[in-house]
């Protein structure tokens, strides 16, 4: 699948370490406080910080030792997989997989056929000459990542939580419907929306919003929605697959974007080691904690303009890197100056 060029242009790094000391401690280690203070309450001793979005809460909790509370792992997860893996399980697999594509072709435009096992081959690893062929290769890494549940534990009867950044609960909804209701579960997220199935809402606890919490910082989360997910994110791509090494198969992310990523993961590493992270590693307000990160997004001053705009979102079924901060010519802006 060709992938559109984006060119690749020097990042300020004293800018990112200096935005993460700014805003990032706070984020980080006062949501880790509560979900700390949420596992130790409900007696959970298996934790799962869901890939990508918990993984910076995930090299926090490792970091500080939290094991001793529950024991951690980071678990490759996507939605998009799981829905595939669910779908060619079913009764009927083919049907299933195609309604799989049909969502992917409403949020990308693809042209039926050989885009979609071009897609396909994303999460196969392996060029499919037909939807038979890719089915079958699907079918068998979703037993291979049963398999890894099985060794996680994630499918015992033993008490255990996930953690997700949240917004629908549905990483966790096609997990269920690939492997099961999950027993003895509890799900924590930053917050979740009105569009969470129920079976996934009545064993959830969020920190910030649900549909009948929190409704003012919701609206505030959900207009810079990117800049939340991105700063809680990981320096690599989506989950595709599971290789024969049962390693996890990620997706390409921006050059940049993964610069800037590794700079937070050094920056939380030396905030522990320097005792940075105390002053924020306390119960907090969630206002306390977003209100500050969302002033910064409102404010939309130049200089925060100018580096972020150096690093991208990927649509991820086409390949196409999408700046966070979009910049037009002068010729563009006369010839269309309402858009």
């Amino acid at each position: 699948m060709s992938r559109r060029f984006t060119p690749t242009v020097d990042i300020n790094i004293k800018y990112w370490q200096n935005f993460y000391q700014q805003y990032l401690n706070s984020l980080y280690f006062s949501t880790l406080f509560w979900l700390k203070e949420q596992i130790k309450s409900t007696r959970i001793k298996t934790l799962y910080f869901c890939s990508r979005d918990g993984y910076m809460l995930y090299k926090a909790w490792k970091h500080l030792g939290l094991d001793n509370i529950a024991k951690a792992y980071y678990l490759p997860i996507s939605r998009d997989a799981m829905r595939l893996y669910a779908a060619v399980n079913s009764k009927n697999p083919t049907k299933e997989v195609n309604e799989v594509l049909n969502i992917f072709d409403k949020r990308f435009t693809i042209a039926p056929p050989t885009d979609k096992l071009k897609i396909l081959t994303k999460w196969t690893g392996i060029p499919s000459e037909s939807l038979t062929d890719a089915i079958s290769k699907l079918k068998e890494l979703s037993l291979r990542y049963k398999n890894h549940l099985r060794q996680l534990n994630v499918l015992e009867q033993q008490n255990k939580a996930f953690f997700d950044i949240g917004w629908g609960g549905s990483v966790m909804y096609h997990l269920e419907r690939f492997v099961g209701e999950i027993p003895n579960t509890t799900f924590f997220y930053i917050g979740l929306r009105d569009s969470t199935p129920p079976t996934i809402l009545k064993r959830s606890k969020v920190f910030v919003f649900s549909p009948t919490k929190g409704a003012k910082l919701r609206l505030g989360i959900m207009e810079y929605l990117p800049l939340i997910e991105f700063v809680f994110s990981a320096p690599h791509g989506r989950f595709l697959y599971l290789d024969s090494n049962l390693q996890p198969v990620w997706d390409n992310i921006h050059p940049n974007t993964q610069k800037v990523l590794k700079i937070f993961e050094q920056e939380l590493q030396n905030s522990i080691e320097n005792k940075k992270y105390e002053p924020f590693f306390k119960h907090t307000s969630p206002q306390e904690v977003f209100t500050p990160f969302l002033n910064f997004a409102n404010n939309k001053k130049f200089k925060d303009l100018k580096e972020w705009r150096k690093i991208f979102l990927e649509i991820n079924i086409d390949g196409q890197y999408l700046p966070f901060v979009p910049t037009f010519t002068q010729e563009q802006i006369l010839k269309h100056p309402q858009k």
